[in-house]
């Protein structure tokens, strides 16, 4: 919320559609990042990566 304000000021909370537009964004965006994250880990990248971390702490 405080890049919102910081962006359009206070008055963004009087200009519900804007303010709301901008929520929606969020939302979807947050899903879709979600939604990627989910994909990596399930190509099995988690594993992959664990694996990369172990060995570079091991040297």
């Amino acid at each position: 919320m405080r890049w919102i304000v910081e962006r359009e000021s206070w008055t963004i909370f009087e200009r519900e559609s804007v303010l709301n537009g901008m929520l929606a964004d969020l939302v979807v965006g947050e899903a879709q990042a979600r939604k990627r994250v989910k994909l990596a880990l399930a190509s099995g990248a988690g594993r992959q990566l664990c694996g990369m971390l172990r060995k570079k702490a091991a040297r």
